[in-house]
């Protein structure tokens, strides 16, 4: 009998190919990924809490943070709001979008919501 394997990470695993249970092992052994986790916790409300309190994926949930703020109002329109990505911008704050950042994550972030039939 074929078990069924949990998807933890849906968006990494169909960029990849690959299916890994430990974030930060999945990072570790793939560096070209590190670019496409922050869309991960984007699509992902449930991994938010766990890696909240570990200071390795701050930056990554920082970023992840200011793009689905800035674009909240798209995915709240989708039904696609991520309640713990809200809850966290008000634990932490976040600001609005600099060019520089924008065309730094502009080309994963729309891939992000290719992936997730958004556009």
């Amino acid at each position: 009998m074929r078990s069924i394997l949990l998807v933890k990470y849906p968006f990494l695993s169909a960029i990849t190919g690959e299916n890994y249970q430990d974030l930060f092992i999945w990072i570790k052994l793939n560096p070209r990924i590190r670019k496409y986790v922050f869309y991960e916790f984007i699509s992902s409300p449930g991994i938010i809490c766990e890696m909240e309190n570990q200071p390795f994926f701050h930056p990554f949930l920082q970023k992840a943070v200011l793009w689905h703020m800035n674009y909240w109002s798209l995915f709240r329109q989708e039904g696609l709001e991520n309640k713990n990505i809200v809850d966290l911008s008000r634990k932490w704050g976040w600001s609005k979008m600099t060019w520089k950042e924008y065309w730094e994550d502009k080309s994963i972030f729309f891939k992000g919501l290719s992936w997730q039939k958004i556009i």
